[in-house]
């Protein structure tokens, strides 16, 4: 039996369709001479830390390095799908790995083959679109997947580096902080943490900045030419960034040049032409959703993964903004189709132009994200505006480039330059149909001639008159808090926040912080673990978050430096292609973890997140810390690493009874008395320091006893 293994139901229900007379069944569909069979994503995930230690850890269990990482199913639903594939797997003579084309969807497969302990001949079908066409085209050039182990090694190094950076580094730091009577359980992430660091990074920015008051001058030139003075480098006045202070300074150069000459020193007129921007990555895809639409990256990710899965456009989580030139002869074909649709701008395309986009060469493991042609249903939603940039991006591909003119004037009005500039189109080009907030650079415009015209043509030599000068007041503005697309491409553009000219070098070249197919989930968990909120479009980072930030930066700042997690991205791209292996890569993050684990233990109390009391450890008389448990039960616990004695807190708000030594059994936290009408365990039973019974269950609190002293009476009241 050949069997295929999907990433998803959608997947493998769109490659039995291609094939034809498929039956169903439960978990999979079974067509001629081949059975399909799909994940939910990821089936497996690895197990958790107390999963090795046998429960609770405290600091002296870290750091927790496995040998061998251990993986189970994700939950009940992945339990019962990973049964059924194993049990297909065991019939089968050959497995065709079906996962997307990228690094995760290599692994995903692959875990399940080593779960399974398949060791039969497996193919490769690599997807980046689920049109019929290109199933076809796939099934037809099947790879051996032995060729993809490199990819599949780094999916296994990121995947097993975020787990030893985010749960030992979680763990130390949460217990650092309530070893001192903080309550939370801190979160901290490879990708994560720098991230978070970014949006408080830019936050401070803002709320530390100062507006500063500066003037231009401009001179007014017959006839009506708007020219802006070129204020020398030595000028009194000027800041170390160019801005013009002093008002006395402007005021009186404008009050100069009035009514002198203004003798033209050079004029030159300048041809220009600006091609229609490279279609779309998912990167550049979710920024101009966000510009234009102000949806999500998460949002952005989801509709473009929909379309996919119906074939409508080509995989998304790519990283690629070229397309292949063998993809070249179909694209008319494409395009008008998009014409019987109706979309903008595709009936007027020429196909017959080749953009510098189509090029072999610059496509790696797939490529820009286009529409395949197949109809979509345009519902008016996110998804319908997602297709919508899509499109646009790929139909300006066959219009002509945007043609310009800029002429440019340079003055001398009495001993001072001033220069006017405009830029004016000639031909408007793939502009017609739309063009995006960032796309190109254009001139900068320093001067223009009266509103809606150009800086007329002017000779060398000849004198005009300066009509006026005037000044015009401004003030600096803050930076912009992030939204979803400046924020991911922010996380793409890590370089330009590094200010080491070599590593800022490496990194323009190589890496970002986190995937194409990672940063938008980024940004939710920071959102859902309460660390930064979206307010509008904005993302801003909360209290929660600063708090984090700087005690991480405290301990060890390297945890929250996206240059260094940037270079991790680029080790991982270096596993991928075999120019690393992935034991030197894993050897690497297990010294970071050791040096992370063991600066947040050496580390002073972290300033601002401690809530010790005023007594004393009965123990070892070091101070106590107030603590609350997941169930809120509130306790003390001694902040000596060496003690961490814990005790019952009175209902007079004093230490009481010792609770059960660390590494006792649960039962020993249980007694004689009744059930606990929360958990049904039996509670201990207790006297106040006055000898007084009461009863106490160690999560759900204290009870006095009933009139037969053998029943619960009144429940202390939580503290």
């Amino acid at each position: 039996m050949r069997l295929l293994i999907a990433e998803k139901p959608s997947v493998a229900r769109s490659i039995a369709a291609v094939i034809g007379s498929g039956r169903s069944g439960d978990g999979f569909i079974e067509c001629p001479d081949l059975v399909l069979t799909w994940a939910f994503g990821h089936l497996l995930s690895l197990d958790k830390p107390e999963d090795y230690k046998g429960g609770h850890l405290d600091m002296s269990d870290l750091p927790l390095i496995p040998e061998t990482f251990r993986k189970s199913a994700r939950d009940k639903d992945s339990a019962k799908q990973l049964g059924i594939v194993t049990k297909l797997i065991e019939k089968a003579d050959l497995v065709i790995h079906a996962g997307d084309p990228d690094r995760e969807g290599q692994l995903l497969i692959d875990e399940i083959l080593d779960h399974s302990r398949w060791a039969g001949p497996t193919k490769r079908l690599w997807l980046s679109a689920v049109d019929p066409a290109s199933i076809r085209k796939a099934l037809d050039s099947l790879k051996n997947n032995d060729e993809m182990a490199d990819l599949s090694a780094s999916a296994e190094c990121r995947s097993q580096a975020d787990w030893l950076v985010g749960m030992n580094g979680s763990i130390a730091l949460s217990r650092k902080i309530q070893a001192v009577g903080g309550n939370e359980s801190l979160s901290l992430g490879r990708v994560q943490t720098p991230t978070l660091a970014l949006i408080v990074r830019r936050d401070s920015e803002i709320s530390g900045f100062s507006k500063r008051h500066h003037y231009l001058v401009s001179a007014t030139v017959s006839p009506g030419i708007i020219a802006k003075w070129k204020m020398p480098d030595d000028l009194d006045g000027l800041s170390e960034d160019g801005l013009l202070l002093d008002k006395n300074v402007a005021d009186q150069t404008a009050s100069r040049i009035t009514g002198k000459p203004a003798i033209v020193k050079n004029f030159s007129v300048k041809q220009g032409t600006r091609a229609a921007p490279l279609p779309h990555c998912l990167s550049s895809l979710q920024k101009a959703a966000s510009a234009r639409f102000g949806i999500s990256a998460k949002d952005v990710l989801s509709a473009a993964q929909s379309l996919y899965e119906n074939g409508v456009t080509t995989y998304p989580r790519t990283d690629c903004q070229y397309l292949p030139d063998e993809q070249f002869s179909s694209a008319g074909e494409v395009i008008s189709q998009l014409a019987s649709y109706g979309i903008t701008g595709a009936t007027q395309a020429d196909v017959g132009l080749k953009h510098a986009a189509w090029d072999t060469k610059k496509v790696e493991a797939h490529h820009a994200i286009v529409p395949t042609g197949k109809p979509f249903s345009d519902d008016g939603g996110k998804t319908a505006k997602v297709y919508k940039l899509i499109c646009e991006a790929f139909i300006r591909l066959f219009y002509p480039p945007e043609s310009f003119e800029t002429p440019e004037a340079v003055f001398d009005i009495d001993g001072l330059c001033f220069i006017a500039k405009s830029r004016t189109t000639i031909t408007p080009g793939w502009t017609a149909i739309g063009s995006d907030d960032d796309d190109g650079a254009e001139p900068d415009i320093t001067g223009q001639a009266t509103a809606g015209s150009k800086v007329p043509d002017l000779i060398h030599g000849e004198t005009r008159m300066c009509e006026s000068g005037q000044v015009e007041a401004k003030e600096t503005k803050p930076p912009r808090h992030y939204t979803d697309g400046t924020l991911i491409a922010a996380m793409t553009r890590v370089h330009s926040l590094i200010d080491d000219p070599k590593l800022k070098a490496r990194l323009k070249e190589t890496s970002g912080l986190g995937t194409e197919a990672t940063r938008a989930g980024i940004i939710e968990t920071l959102i859902s673990r309460g660390y930064a909120e979206r307010k509008g479009k904005d993302i801003k980072a909360t209290d929660k978050g600063k708090s984090l930030i700087s005690a991480i930066r405290q301990l060890y700042p390297a945890a929250a430096d996206p240059g260094v997690t940037a270079i991790w991205e680029d080790a991982l791209s270096s596993v991928a292609t075999g120019k690393m292996t992935a034991a030197d890569f894993m050897a690497a993050q297990q010294k970071q973890v050791e040096k992370l684990v063991s600066a947040i233990r050496d580390a002073a109390p972290i300033a601002g997140m401690t809530s010790v009391s005023k007594f004393k450890c009965p123990v070892c008389q070091s101070p106590l810390a107030d603590r609350k448990s997941k169930k809120g039960f509130r306790f003390y616990a001694c902040t000596s690493e060496s003690c961490k004695a814990g005790f019952f807190r009175e209902k007079d708000g004093k230490p009481g009874a010792r609770l059960g030594q660390p590494g006792e059994a649960r039962e020993a936290r249980t007694g004689t008395g009744p059930a606990c009408p929360t958990c049904k365990k039996p509670v201990l039973e207790l006297k106040t320091k006055t000898g007084k019974p009461y009863f106490r269950c160690a999560d759900h609190g204290a009870w006095w006893p009933g009139k037969d002293g053998k029943s619960f009476g009144t429940k202390w009241p939580d503290r």
